[in-house]
């Protein structure tokens, strides 16, 4: 998995590219690394470029979301192709994330 940081006032966007999966832990503590944000800021997960997620990948996802509450930052789930949607939609992920189109 290859990623990008972008910061934006109020928002630090993470932009995932490739496939998130079990190998990628040490990158994924790398991306948690920049979640020192002020409360109240928003952290985004912008999937449009990530191809594949397996279950690995969406535990490191419920990992950040919790990482996100512990520092009241709201995280936000951004344009998960349909392959990546479908395996959140399994997972019941609407029912513990804000997912965007």
């Amino acid at each position: 998995m290859n990623y990008e940081i972008q910061k934006a006032p109020g928002v630090l966007k993470i932009v995932l590219e490739g496939r998130m999966c079990f190998s990628d832990h040490a990158t994924f503590r790398d991306i948690m690394r920049t979640f020192d944000l002020p409360p109240g800021e928003c952290v985004v997960f912008d999937m449009t470029a990530l191809d594949l997620i397996d279950s690995s990948g969406l535990g490191m996802l419920i990992i950040a979301r919790d990482e996100s509450k512990k520092r009241q930052l709201d995280f936000v789930i951004e344009n998960p192709k349909a392959e990546v949607r479908r395996l959140m939609d399994m997972a019941k992920f609407e029912r513990f994330f804000t997912i965007r189109p």
